[in-house]
């Protein structure tokens, strides 16, 4: 890995990353409280989406705050394309203002960043206020071996930017990453490879809160080197927002913060997929505590090369370690095949489920009754009558056939009623969201309506983190009950954490017989099928001499 030091940067060792990882997620480290800091978010106007109508009644024009000129983003010549059925191989990018490592009662929060992204494959999270130093990110680095952490930050008491890359799913090494620190504690620049002999570019930003640093800040990333040809990524906390439709209440940003922002963005030719994915919605990742006010100020762009291949934009939730809320998005692999559904698995809830072992053993019970019946039937045959009297419907193989599939409707029924059941309150929580945020956006004078959906929202964010909290505890507290019952005992949990997990290849291509290479999923299927049809078909006899 190649580390460039912007001003002022210190020299960082990442470990290997070839060490196995302990399946017990804690961390082992004491840690200073955390400072309290409140966010001077600015604001921000209104930009002609080169996606849109520009006589969308929804862009409202700026405000007469100053007399700066803002440059449009231009139209593009590229089609944005939302996902379809079939999915191609990528990775999921993060972004998330964590607000320091740890809660006020000093409890660490890193053991339920690192099941987030495993929960979630998450393949790279951007993270900001990390507040993390040398010996502490050398702890973690120690306590979860399977990530690599790329930290900017020289305090424990403000600032800290850090890459956390997913080394089950990347496994990135030293040659294919080149990091440099741009802004000390504020950019990081992570240039890698990933996929077939593909490069990204992705830079972590936290934009200060002040006017005049956000001025100076966004006119030092106009001069990060960057191709424009390889595919860029600027993700982050930017204190900021395009539009006022993005704030809630609506307001408008600093005009020449606007200007500056927006030169930056024409010149790095990106955009904000998330509003191009849902033009109409309204979503919000900061709330800010004591006032109540929303913005949408975490945002990830990215430029004309990788929007093409970019889908599921989501605004997750705060999980309550933090004020802001997650945002993903997923990069595909722009010469991957096309891939389908897969195979279905039971999974290993399913299998301990009550109901799941009461609809099986039913099955078993009925399919164990006609083999009884049937050997009764034919017990005083001869074997060449046994023979006759096998069909398609007195057939012992095909009677085990049906149950199988029928074992596997109950197992997809089951799982399916499951995660309709727990992602029923999700549902009607951003359903009750959704209602609120459109009654606050409307333009009539109904104040009793408005005041009542004001008050409702911070009520609903907060049951909906404490969902999401629940869940991964749970998750972390069942990973700890496991190991502790199966860490020292020689079983296959234990031969996992010992065993290094290889990495799926995939197959970008495949020649036909007349040479001609194809990356379509159905020919290259044919193209499968055939050759070990091929192999397993008897060779012909060679003819005597």
């Amino acid at each position: 890995m190649v580390i460039e030091n912007g001003t002022g940067s210190n020299d960082w060792n990442v470990p290997s990353s070839d060490v196995s990882e302990r399946e017990l997620e804690e961390s082992h480290e004491s840690q200073k409280s955390d400072t309290e800091r409140n966010h001077e978010h600015g604001s921000e106007t209104s930009e002609q989406n080169p996606f849109r109508d520009r006589n969308d009644p929804a862009m409202t024009p700026l405000g007469d705050n100053s007399d700066a000129t803002i440059p449009s983003t231009p139209k593009d010549n590229f089609i944005y394309h939302k996902g379809g059925n079939r999915a191609r191989q990528g990775i999921t990018i993060a972004s998330w203002n964590i607000r320091g490592k740890q809660w006020k009662s000093k409890q660490s929060k890193w053991p339920y960043i690192i099941k987030i992204i495993r929960t979630e494959n998450i393949g790279i999270l951007a993270l900001q206020e990390t507040r993390l130093n040398e010996t502490e990110k050398t702890k973690l680095m120690n306590a979860y071996p399977r990530i690599l952490l790329i930290s900017n930050s020289n305090s424990t008491a403000k600032k800290g930017v850090a890459f956390v890359i997913n080394q089950r799913l990347l496994r990135l090494k030293e040659n294919e990453i080149k990091v440099e620190f741009t802004i000390p504690n504020r950019v990081i620049d992570l240039a890698m490879k990933w996929g077939d002999q593909e490069r990204i570019q992705i830079i972590n930003v936290y934009v200060p809160n002040r006017t005049k640093e956000k001025i100076g800040f966004i006119k030092t990333l106009q001069n990060i080197k960057i191709n424009k040809e390889e595919k860029l990524c600027l993700l982050g906390d930017f204190n900021l927002v395009e539009n006022p439709r993005d704030r809630l209440p609506p307001h408008e940003d600093n005009r020449s913060v606007l200007k500056a922002f927006r030169e930056l963005k024409n010149k790095l030719t990106i955009h904000d997929g998330w509003r191009l994915e849902n033009e109409d919605k309204t979503n919000f990742t900061f709330e800010q505590k004591g006032t109540g006010a929303l913005a949408r100020i975490d945002r990830i762009y990215m430029n004309e090369n990788v929007i093409p291949w970019t889908k599921d934009w989501s605004i997750g939730a705060d999980y309550t370690l933090s004020d802001h809320s997650i945002i993903t998005c997923k990069i595909t692999e722009e010469n991957s095949p096309e891939r389908g559904r897969g195979i279905w698995k039971l999974p290993n809830h399913i299998i301990n489920n009550p109901e799941f072992h009461r609809e099986t053993k039913k099955e078993l019970i009925r399919l164990q009754k006609w083999s009884k019946n049937n050997e009764k039937k034919n017990k005083d045959k001869t074997e060449k009558q046994k023979e006759e009297s096998r069909n398609k419907n007195c057939n012992i193989q095909t009677k085990w056939n049906e149950l199988k599939k029928r074992i596997i409707l109950i197992g997809k029924r089951i799982d399916r009623e499951m995660k309709n059941k727990e992602r029923k309150n999700v549902k009607d929580i951003l359903r009750k969201l959704d209602k609120a945020y459109k009654i606050l956006r409307r333009k009539d004078n109904n104040w009793y309506q408005k005041n009542l959906a004001k008050g409702n929202i911070p009520t609903l964010r907060k049951e909906l983190n404490k969902i999401q909290k629940v869940k991964i505890e749970r998750k972390l507290e069942a990973a700890r009950l496991r190991h502790v019952s199966l860490g020292e005992t020689c079983s296959k949990y234990w031969f996992r954490l010992k065993k290094e997990k290889l990495l799926s290849n995939t197959i970008y291509n495949l020649k036909d017989r007349n040479d001609d290479v194809t990356n379509v999923m159905e020919e290259m299927i044919d193209i499968a099928t055939e050759y070990h049809e091929k192999l397993q078909t008897k060779p012909e006899m060679m003819s005597k001499r």
